[in-house]
């Protein structure tokens, strides 16, 4: 047993994957920080025009997948390297829906039923 732990230890192969370890361990504290910076930018957007911008749902994709890869390989569940040794992530993005108004709603459609209905208008 102690000679089988001698041999790990001087396994060079181990170290290096060490050192890549690191690497990645480091580059997704870098990546969910960008990930956060993303879904910040992209409420912003939603906000202002009320539909998502698809270049940052891509580019979020994107970090977001690299980070699950760079996870696997950290915890032994994956042996191949993310991107910058491998290629970067094929994102899949949902085809964009547009939504269509009932062209029979009406404004007082929206108000919700525990919301007393006032037929008054105000007096100006």
């Amino acid at each position: 047993m102690e000679n089988q732990t001698k041999i790990n230890l001087r396994n060079i192969d181990n170290w290096i994957r060490a050192l890549y370890m690191v690497l990645f361990g480091l580059l997704s504290i870098v990546s969910r920080i960008i990930v956060f910076i993303v879904s910040f930018m992209q409420f912003a957007v939603v906000a202002w025009s009320g539909k998502p911008n698809r270049n940052l749902q891509s580019f979020g994709q994107g970090v977001s997948i690299w980070t699950c890869q760079a996870f696997l390989f950290l915890t032994y569940n994956n042996d191949q390297k993310p991107f910058p040794f491998s290629d970067w992530p094929e994102v899949e993005l949902p085809t964009e829906t547009v939504v269509e108004q009932d062209p029979s709603a009406s404004e007082v459609d929206d108000i919700p039923t525990f919301v007393e209905k006032d037929d008054k208008k105000p007096e100006v």
